[in-house]
């Protein structure tokens, strides 16, 4: 006999309600777990560039709690980034060898460095290594944000919980990046010091760069920076002061080397000849200087000069002596000195209280340096004969030392 109509409704709806229980619960569930775990997506570095074969370069995703739960939290599984599409794979091209091992899965970063709450945002950072190719080839890497449970909690970007994390490449071959260098000088006196200008350059990207000399070495440190988008220097100039103190005197090498993101290198070189420095210079010793003179006919204030001698000289010196305001000869010598001692006898030079008289020593060997020493006459000095000796600089004449 069959159940009345009414009967058949009371009894389904029935059954219908004691299946629809469960899973109304897991629904509950689910909903409860996605306002536990969500992000979005609020910055990153560094999507399209381009990455020398083999190179390793810094990225970053910088994401916002948007969930319940506070990241990084006592008694919360760890957020980290994974690899996704499909989900927790080995990433084939840019896994970089400092990625963590998480439960047999490399994982591009591993938690949080603080408490990051709601609402609050965090920098993921990580390196990619770039497949070594020999030709140009263009990838898209994907990502996604995880709380690493058993098993883990993926925060599921096709149910809206998470955004979609991608990074596009352009893989290039690599090739060492180029460098010039220039000097300020060529020749440096030990003791001083040079600059060198040096000039890299690569398609890329160059990394860094180095200038050593003698043991110094100046270097420009990484050129890239993961806080900046786009921040990649396909050229590198700088300039670096190196001294000579405590270096042997003799040709030295400066060496410039420039390096790229894939850890090629180039070196070049220059040489800067060191030389030794010049002699300290030596005291020198008065010029004696001794004259003679008899009065001259006709004019009681002039004076016949009949001798001239110039003692303390070495052999080899060039010695002249040249008179201002006489009459007559005008210039005695030049003459080379065989010793220490060089006589001129002139026969017609009158000096009077203005003469003066100067006495040039060129040093053997030395064209154009000389040393001078100058006299002028008084009245007072009208005497037969009269001694005086001179040293540099100094116009007038002193009594000899004894």
């Amino acid at each position: 006999m069959s159940r009345p109509s009414h009967i058949r409704s009371v009894f389904l709806a029935a059954v219908i309600g004691l299946v629809s229980a469960p899973l109304l619960g897991a629904v509950h569930a689910t909903t409860a777990r996605a306002a536990q775990y969500s992000a979005t997506l609020a910055g990153k570095c560094c999507d399209g560039e381009t990455i020398e074969a083999g190179a390793t370069e810094k990225e970053y995703f910088v994401l916002t709690n948007t969930g319940t739960e506070t990241w990084g939290a006592v008694g919360i599984p760890s957020i980290n980034l994974g690899t996704d599409k499909p989900r927790g794979r080995t990433s084939t091209y840019f896994q970089a060898p400092d990625w963590p091992i998480v439960g047999g899965t490399a994982r591009p970063s591993v938690g949080v460095a603080h408490e990051v709450p709601s609402n609050a945002s965090y920098k993921f950072a990580f390196d990619v290594k770039a497949p070594v190719i020999t030709a140009p080839k263009e990838y898209i890497e994907h990502f996604g944000l995880l709380a690493e449970a058993a098993p883990p909690i993926w925060i599921d970007q096709e149910a809206g919980l998470g955004p979609d994390l991608y990074l596009h490449f352009k893989v290039v071959p690599a090739q060492p990046p180029s460098i010039v260098i220039g000097l300020s000088a060529s020749t440096v006196v030990q003791g001083g010091s040079f600059s060198v200008n040096a000039a890299a350059s690569d398609g890329v990207s160059v990394n860094h760069a180095v200038i050593e000399f003698a043991g110094q070495q100046a270097s420009s440190g990484p050129t890239r920076n993961a806080e900046i988008t786009a921040d990649e220097q396909t050229t590198w100039n700088a300039n670096a002061t190196f001294t000579t103190s405590g270096v042997e005197s003799g040709p030295r090498t400066v060496i410039a080397t420039a390096y790229d993101d894939a850890g090629l290198s180039t070196t070049v070189t220059a040489t800067v000849n060191v030389q030794s420095p010049p002699p300290p210079p030596q005291a020198v010793a008065p010029v004696r200087m001794g004259y003679a003179w008899s009065t001259a006919p006709r004019n009681s204030r002039a004076m016949r000069l009949k001798k001239v001698v110039i003692t303390g000289t070495q052999k080899g010196e060039r010695v002249y002596v040249a008179c201002h305001f006489c009459h007559g000869v005008r210039q005695l010598g030049p003459t080379v000195a065989r010793g220490g001692e060089v006589a001129f006898r002139p026969r017609h030079l009158i000096v009077t209280r203005r003469s003066k008289l100067i006495v040039y020593v060129v040093q053997p060997g030395l064209y154009g340096r000389y040393r001078v020493y100058g006299i002028k006459l008084r009245a007072s000095s009208a005497i037969p004969r009269q001694q005086g000796c001179l040293t540099p600089g100094v116009t007038t004449h002193a009594p000899c030392p004894r």
